[in-house]
Parts: C-alpha cells; structure tokens; sequence
C-alpha cells in the first residue's frame, strides 16, 4: 500500500515537473529572439548615430557653421538611446542565464524522478510477481 501512494506522489510530482519545463521551454527562445531584437536594435542606433556625427562634421565644415541645435540633439539625444538599451540588456541577459539553468535543473529533476518512478514500478511487479508464484505454489 504504501509503494502504491509513493508511486502516485511521484507521478504528480513528476507531471508538474513536465508542465514546469514545457512551459520554460516555450518562453526561452521567445526572451532569446527579444533579446537579440535589442542587441540588433543597439547595433543599429550606435551605427546610426555614428553616421549623423559623420554627417554633421562634413555639414559644419562645408557651411562653417557650428550647427548648435544638431549638435545638442547629437550630444543629448544621440546618446540616450544607447545607453538606456545597454542598461535594458545588463538587466535582462541575467534572466536568460537563469531561464537556462532552470531548464537545465528541471531537466535533471524529471529524470531522477523518472528513474526514481521506474524503480517503485519495477518494485511493484517484483512483489506483484512473487506474490503469484506464491499463490499458484500454494494452489
């Protein structure tokens, strides 16, 4: 009686195991690509700003005027942007790594509790089967 609730303990906990890594499993790729999106994201602004410094060195030298107001949104605006997607990016990449290692961790969990499972049924029909052999000896 007891190797029998063992079992059913087991399984229940072995099946909220699955459902815990089936549903990590969906959401990593989906932060993965989200991530990626930002890094891409960063990429293209550092270019992007870079090519309006370019830009509006050539115009100031070609108009010799200073260009304040582009220069402002260079120095100002230009720059916040990078900075607030790096800061996005050192604050979420550390949830990938988790999201990883709990993938990981959960799956080393279904398989101790898997084979921890396996051996309470092979248990099981042990006893089950020397308990017949002990009947029909008896019979």
């Amino acid at each position: 009686m007891k190797l029998d609730t063992q079992a059913e303990t087991s399984e229940l906990d072995l099946e909220g195991l699955k459902k815990q890594l089936i549903t990590l499993i969906k959401i990593a790729p989906k932060y993965t690509l989200k991530l990626r999106n930002l890094e891409y994201a960063l990429n293209t602004v550092n270019i992007n700003v870079g090519n309006y410094q370019r830009i509006l060195k050539r115009f100031q030298q070609e108009t010799e005027d200073d260009l304040e107001f582009f220069v402002r949104f260079l120095n100002r605006e230009c720059h916040t942007f990078p900075t607030q997607i790096q800061a996005d990016l050192n604050y979420l990449k550390p949830a990938s790594n988790l999201l990883d290692q709990a993938i990981s961790s959960i799956r080393g969990l279904v398989e101790i509790e898997q084979a921890k499972l396996d051996q309470i049924k092979a248990d099981i029909l042990r006893t089950n089967e020397d308990n017949e052999r002990k009947r029909d000896q008896s019979l």
